[in-house]
């Protein structure tokens, strides 16, 4: 093991939270990252949205 580094080949590489689930059980995660997003979305009310796109005129920060 060095910095910037962590290679393991022909072994099992385990990652076990305190709680005792195995995050990572043999090198293959055990759960996935997709973000979901929600209907209906949750946005301020100065923020339109058409299609996949999203635009606002305020001038101060808004929810999306």
């Amino acid at each position: 093991m060095r910095a910037g580094e962590f290679y393991i080949k022909g072994g099992g590489f385990v990652v076990e939270r305190p709680d005792g689930y195995k995050a990572i059980n043999d090198g293959i995660l055990q759960y996935d990252f997709n973000v979901k997003g929600m209907t209906p979305k949750f946005r301020s009310p100065e923020v339109i949205v058409d299609g996949r796109l999203c635009s606002t005129e305020a001038t101060s920060p808004q929810d999306f």
